[in-house]
């Protein structure tokens, strides 16, 4: 082994001829050749390369780009103070333009305020720690009609999520409806799929149409004497042969128009006690064998039901 002094042999510069010794990423073989090893795990200037892990950049990087889908600057991406082309992870910021996302965002969301929106079909789904989805609401615009759904999920650990659908359609030539769109599962109670909600115009619509059709039931009384009990706003029929006493309800709701009536054949010259003492002209019906109506009004004024009869059959 030949050792040089170093005062002998100068180390190499730019400018001088001298010694160097071997560093990192060089080597020398058994003949006396430097070699420099090939680089690894760097990022090249003029080669194509996947980046994968998490790189920290902590000052601004400038891009030179020629393309309009290529990133101008890049900047201090965590940095919400610095102004840059880039969402960062803090502070409020505008963010303008067409995004579209085509995985899931997961984000506690809160939504505050009305504003005017141009998209058409948006789904927003509610997730557990677990990242299973538990709520959703849909707004879709389909050929004709809009929907609205609010579903909720009970995930299942062994099985399909179950689910509850309330579904809001309002058509282009204004009707709508609201229906339970059904479920899945066994311990959600479900009403069947199909069970529609309508429109207040279409309940006022139903009901007038069954109010139009609509045809008081007759009650048939088969006691022909003894007490005979009357209910508000009933029409009854019965055959009186002998001493009778009617006794008369409390109408449950005064604001309303409450009347009794009685279609009655008497037979005989019964006694009759009407249960109250307030009668039509003020005088108390003189009943005979014969066919009569018998009329109960309620007289919200005094609070007393007033009675009359009306014979009826051939003229004399």
């Amino acid at each position: 082994m030949i050792e040089i002094q170093k005062d002998f042999l100068p180390s190499a510069t730019n400018d001088t001829i001298g010694g160097v010794i071997v560093g990192d990423n060089l080597t020398v073989d058994e003949d006396g050749k430097l070699n420099a090893d090939t680089p690894k795990d760097y990022v090249t200037l003029d080669t194509d390369q996947t980046i994968t892990g998490h790189k920290n950049v902590p000052h601004p990087i400038d891009v030179d780009s020629t393309t309009s889908n290529e990133i101008l600057t890049v900047g201090y991406a965590n940095d919400s103070s610095i102004n840059t082309n880039l969402v960062h992870k803090s502070g409020n910021e505008t963010i303008g333009g067409v995004k579209t996302f085509n995985g899931n965002i997961v984000r506690n969301l809160t939504v505050d305020g009305s504003s005017t929106s141009e998209v058409e079909n948006i789904i927003l789904n509610w997730y557990n720690t677990s990242k299973q989805v538990i709520g959703q609401f849909s707004a879709t615009h389909n050929d004709g009609f809009y929907d609205s759904r609010m579903r909720v999920n009970n995930p299942a650990s062994t099985a399909a999520a179950k689910w509850a659908d309330i579904q809001l359609r309002y058509y282009d030539d204004n009707r709508y409806y609201a229906v339970y769109a059904g479920g899945t599962g066994t311990n959600l109670s479900i009403p069947d799929t199909g069970k529609a909600i309508p429109s207040m115009d279409k309940v006022n619509d139903r009901i007038n149409t069954l109010l139009g059709n609509y045809q008081i039931p007759l009650v048939k009384l088969t006691q022909t004497s003894g007490t005979i009990t009357l209910q508000v706003n009933k029409i009854y029929t019965m055959t009186i042969s002998g001493t009778t006493t009617f006794s008369l309800p409390t109408p449950g709701n005064r604001n309303v128009f409450n009347q009794i009536k009685v279609m009655a054949k008497v037979s005989g010259t019964p006694t009759i006690n009407w249960g109250t003492t307030n009668f039509f002209n003020r005088v108390a019906p003189s009943i005979e064998a014969g066919n009569y109506d018998f009329y109960f009004d309620y007289d919200e004024l005094n609070s007393v039901w007033v009675v009359g009869a009306l014979a009826k059959g051939t003229e004399e």
